[in-house]
């Protein structure tokens, strides 16, 4: 699965995309499983993100963008991020995030602090656990990433 955003009257919306492939047409379509939200641009950050627990890295990334943390809510103007309930919206309607390469938004927010591991190789977790991080749009220096997977997911 992957996001695909789409222009609607010049505002890009932001939608989990699967591929499905027809063995007998042998062709494969796109099917829209589900809405993400309005698309709110950032500028991409080249700085690369330091932390030691994926929750800090989210954190540090958004702080770096101009959002103020309290408790376990990032602001920034109109934009609430709840790090407890992993929502991203913008006057209580859910929105994408384009942060970087990627997109920050309830979906990729989930599949980045709820990472599972079960039934995968060490090479599948550190694939997809790496990609949950761009997915996310989190520019994260490799020396974090290396202590994160250490500290949450090694066995």
């Amino acid at each position: 699965m992957f996001i695909r955003k789409k222009n609607v009257n010049g505002i890009e919306y932001a939608y989990l995309v699967e591929n499905k492939y027809n063995k007998r047409k042998k062709q494969s379509r796109q099917k829209a499983t589900k809405y993400l939200g309005k698309i709110i641009k950032l500028p991409e950050n080249k700085a690369q993100t330091e932390a030691i627990t994926t929750k800090e890295s989210i954190i540090n990334e958004l702080i770096g963008q101009g959002f103020s943390l309290n408790k376990n809510l990032l602001k920034k103007d109109s934009i609430t991020i709840d790090l407890n309930k992993l929502s991203v919206d913008e006057n209580n309607k859910s929105v994408c995030i384009e942060l970087n390469e990627g997109f920050l938004c309830a979906h990729t927010l989930t599949n980045l602090l709820s990472f599972s591991s079960k039934n995968l190789t060490q090479k599948e977790i550190i694939m997809k656990f790496a990609d949950a991080f761009v997915s996310a749009g989190i520019n994260l220096h490799h020396e974090s990433f290396i202590k994160i997977f250490n500290k949450e997911l090694k066995p």
